[in-house]
């Protein structure tokens, strides 16, 4: 192998190396930010069932 190729090795290496951490960074944040909303949708429901158990509680 001449040192020409190396570098092309290297680089493609990179590129592509570089395009997976980018994919799996969206996917991560793409998950992380279901979770947040599956959090927050259950936050809410909780609220909600609170209310509704506190307004049966006190009636």
């Amino acid at each position: 192998m001449n040192k020409d190729n190396d570098k092309f090795v290297i680089c493609w290496a990179v590129t592509h190396a570089e395009k997976l951490c980018i994919k799996v960074l969206m996917l991560m944040l793409t998950y992380l930010n279901g979770m947040l909303q599956e959090v927050a949708i259950y936050k809410k429901r909780r609220r909600m069932v609170v209310f509704l158990y506190n307004q049966t509680l006190y009636r």
